[in-house]
């Protein structure tokens, strides 16, 4: 998944080591289609937020408790990923309806997003 994710070894200097950014692109920044573990585990929702590109920790790693128990390193990777919606179609035309630009490129996107995953 290279063009869907990206891994951090090192602790973030932005936000006291909260914030860490992606430019992958996702069907929209603000989503339950980008998710996050750290060593392996995957965090829960209330666990870390996502806005814009970029995933704010609710912790620091190495500031917490498991999975924030130990500083980000080659052992204990931070991971965001894109998992795109395979289930149901983020956009749905229906007739006599205006097409518009945007809701084009949502359903492309879409589609060529999971051809990436």
């Amino acid at each position: 998944m290279a063009y869907s994710s990206v891994t951090y070894t090192a602790n973030s200097s932005a936000n006291g080591g909260k914030d860490y950014t992606y430019s992958f692109g996702a069907v929209s920044h603000d989503t339950d289609n980008i998710k996050v573990s750290i060593g392996g585990t995957a965090l829960t929702s209330s666990q870390y937020s996502v806005v814009q590109g970029t995933v704010t920790l609710s912790t620091v790693p190495g500031a917490g408790s498991a999975p924030f128990n130990a500083a980000l390193s080659s052992t204990n990777v931070l991971k965001l990923s894109r998992f795109t919606n395979r289930t149901s179609a983020e956009v749905v035309f229906s007739a006599n309806s205006v097409i518009q630009d945007e809701d084009l490129n949502t359903a492309t996107d879409q589609g060529r997003f999971l051809a990436l995953e």
